[in-house]
C-alpha cells in the first residue's frame, strides 16, 4: 500500500464499509461493558499531533456492536464485537489500485473511557500505519471525565512551597511512567505561586540532565500568538474577523487557485473551517521533505517560503463548503501570516515581539527562524519518522535542519515557564481583552465545538479548560489554562513519539488542584 495514499486516506476518510466477521460474534463474552451511545473520539498521529475528531455512534447487542463514524467529511459504517473490556472493529476500503485493504480498530472499552489503536494493514496483514485513539462520552466533550465530584483546593490559599513540592513530585512520578528522554513542566497562578521543574535528560547520549531553563520547539502552540495578534488587530479595526482574505491576498497570482478562495474569511482560517488541506500531511509535501532529507549533501538551511507552502494546496478540491466543516490546517495559518503582514506592512515576528514578548517579559520565547538557537535542547524522532529527518535534531548546539519553514503554523522556541505564564496572560484576559477574548473562546467551528479561534475548549472535572498542543519534529508541547482557578500549566517533552501531552498536562493540574487525603481529613 502506498504510504502517500495512506495519508490521503487518513485525511479524507469517506468510504462506507461493512464487515461481516460473523464468526467473531460467536465468541463467549463475559463482563461486557455497556458502551452503546455517543462517543467523542480523537485520533492522534504517531508524532502526538491531533489529527481529527469524530463522533462514534454505537449500538450494542448481546455479543456484537454496530456503529457509525461521523467524520466532518462523511460517515463510515463499522461492525465489531467485545470480549470483556476488549473492543474490536473491522472495516476495509479500496486503495487507488482497487484492492481491498482490511483494517482494524481495537482497544479497551468501559463506561467512562475507550482507547486504543486504529491500524491500517496491507493485504498480507502487516501493519502500515497506526493511529492512537481515545473516546469520551459526548457529555464530557472529549476531556477527562469523572462522575464523582472531586475535592479541589483553592490555589490562592496554598503555601507556595507546598504547591511546588506537589508539582515536582507529580512530575517525577509521571516521568517514571513515560518512555521519553526528558520533560520540562511549569505552572503559573501568580508570581508567588509559580514554578518550573525538569526531569530526565536533555541529551541522552551525553547523559546530560534536563535543565529547567531548557528551550524546545513549541510547534502549533505558536498558533495562539497568531490568534492573539489578529484579535488585537481586530480591536484596532486593522483586520475584521469576517473580512474575506481576498481583501489582502486577492491580487496574488495564485489566489484564484486556492480552494474556496472567493469565500474564505479570517475567522474561517482561525477555526479551521475553511475547507483547505493541511500541507503538513499532503503526500507531495511529505515526499519533498523526504527527498531533501535523503540527499547526499543536505542543505541544512533550506526553508520553504510561505507561498511555496500554500502551493501544496492550490488546485485541490475544497474539503467542504466554506464555514461548514472542520479540518485542522497549518496552511490556513500560513495564509493568516500573509494576511497579517499585508494588513500591517510589518514582519510577523516583529509584531509578536513588540506586542507580547517584550511587554510581558517572555524572554524565553523566541522566533524559530534560524538553526542556532541558544539553550535549545536536542529533540528525538523515531528512526522511521515519515519525513526521513535525523533521529536527533541538534548537533554541537545547532539544529540539523531549519525550523523557519513552520512560520505562522507554529514558529516559536520556548521554555515551559514562559509558556505557562503566556497561557495565564492570554486566556486570563491580559493579552487579549473582552469582547475579543470571548470571540476567541466561543467562535467554534462546525463539527468541532472544541476548537475556537486558535484554542481548544473543553470541560474537565476542574471546570472549563483552554489550551493548545504543539508538535514539531523531535518535540511535543502543551499549554492548558483553568479559568476557575486562574491556573496556567505547560509541558514540553524533547520527543515527538508516543507522547500524550494533554494527559501529562492534565495529570500535573490534578496534582495541584486535588486535595490529598490528609488535606480532606484536616
Amino acid at each position: 500500500m502506498n504510504i502517500k495514499y495512506l495519508w490521503f486516506f487518513v485525511l479524507f476518510l469517506l468510504v462506507a464499509c461493512n464487515s461481516k466477521a460473523e464468526s467473531l460474534t460467536d465468541v463467549l463474552i463475559s463482563n461486557m461493558p455497556e458502551v452503546a451511545g455517543e462517543w467523542q473520539v480523537t485520533l492522534v498521529q504517531p508524532n502526538g499531533e491531533p489529527l481529527m475528531d469524530a463522533i462514534l455512534l454505537l449500538e450494542q447487542e448481546e455479543k456484537s456492536l454496530t456503529g457509525i463514524w461521523q467524520w466532518s467529511l462523511g460517515d463510515t459504517e463499522i461492525e465489531g464485537h467485545l470480549e470483556g473490556e476488549n473492543i474490536f472493529f473491522h472495516f476495509w476500503f479500496e486503495d487507488e489500485g482497487g484492492r481491498q485493504v482490511q483494517n482494524a480498530f481495537k482497544g479497551q472499552a468501559g463506561s467512562e473511557l475507550m482507547e486504543g489503536t486504529m491500524e491500517f494493514l496491507k493485504e498480507d496483514g502487516t501493519s502500515v500505519f497506526t493511529l492512537t485513539w481515545s473516546a469520551q462520552p459526548v457529555a464530557a466533550a472529549g476531556l477527562p471525565h469523572n462522575e464523582q465530584p472531586v475535592p479541589i483546593v483553592d490555589i490562592a490559599t496554598q503555601p507556595p512551597l507546598e504547591l511546588a513540592a506537589r508539582f515536582e513530585a507529580t512530575l517525577n512520578a509521571l516521568f517514571e511512567q513515560e518512555n521519553v528522554p526528558g520533560i520540562v513542566a511549569a505552572y503559573y497562578h501568580s508570581d508567588e505561586r509559580s514554578a518550573v521543574f525538569a526531569a530526565g535528560f536533555s541529551d541522552v547520549e551525553a547523559n546530560t540532565p534536563m535543565p529547567v531553563q531548557a528551550r524546545m520547539l513549541a510547534g502549533s502552540v505558536g498558533k495562539t500568538f497568531v490568534s492573539a495578534l489578529i484579535l488585537n488587530l481586530a480591536a484596532e479595526e486593522v483586520i475584521r474577523l469576517d473580512d474575506p482574505i481576498s481583501k489582502w491576498l486577492g491580487d496574488e497570482h495564485w489566489f484564484s487557485r486556492l480552494p474556496n478562495h472567493d469565500a474564505l474569511t479570517v475567522r474561517m482560517l482561525l477555526n479551521h473551517s475553511g475547507g483547505i488541506i493541511d500541507h503538513v500531511h499532503d503526500p507531495s509535501y511529505i515526499a519533498t521533505i523526504n527527498d531533501l532529507s535523503q540527499m547526499e549533501k543536505l542543505d541544512q538551511d533550506f526553508v520553504f517560503l510561505p507561498e511555496e507552502l500554500v502551493a501544496f494546496a492550490l488546485d485541490k478540491e475544497p474539503l467542504f463548503p466554506p464555514g461548514e466543516g472542520f479540518n485542522y490546517s497549518d496552511t490556513g495559518y500560513i495564509l493568516l501570516g500573509m494576511v497579517i503582514e499585508q494588513a500591517t506592512q510589518k514582519p510577523f515576528y516583529e509584531l509578536i515581539e513588540q506586542r507580547f514578548l517584550t511587554p510581558f517579559q517572555l524572554s524565553n520565547i523566541v522566533p524559530a527562524d534560524r538553526r542556532d538557537i541558544p539553550a535549545l535542547v536536542p529533540g528525538y524522532l523515531a528512526e522511521d519518522n515519515p519525513l526521513g529527518l535525523p533521529v536527533k535534531t541538534v548537533s554541537e548546539g545547532v539544529m540539523l535542519f531549519n525550523p523557519a519553514t513552520e512560520w505562522t503554523g507554529g514558529g516559536f522556541v520556548a521554555n515551559a515557564g514562559d509558556l505557562a505564564r503566556w497561557a495565564w496572560l492570554l486566556y486570563g484576559g491580559t493579552a487579549v481583552s473582552k469582547p475579543y477574548l470571548e470571540e476567541m473562546l466561543q467562535s467554534t467551528s462546525p463539527n468541532n465545538t472544541r476548537y475556537g479561534l486558535g484554542v481548544n475548549v473543553g470541560e474537565t472535572p476542574f471546570g472549563l479548560a483552554y489550551g493548545h498542543s504543539g508538535t514539531f519534529p523531535g518535540y511535543t508541547s502543551r499549554i492548558l489554562y483553568f479559568p476557575e482557578h486562574q491556573l496556567g500549566i505547560a509541558v514540553q517533552v524533547n520527543s515527538d513519539t508516543n507522547v500524550d501531552a494533554f494527559q501529562l498536562t492534565f495529570d500535573l493540574a490534578e496534582g495541584l488542584l486535588l486535595s490529598s487525603t490528609s488535606d480532606t481529613e484536616n
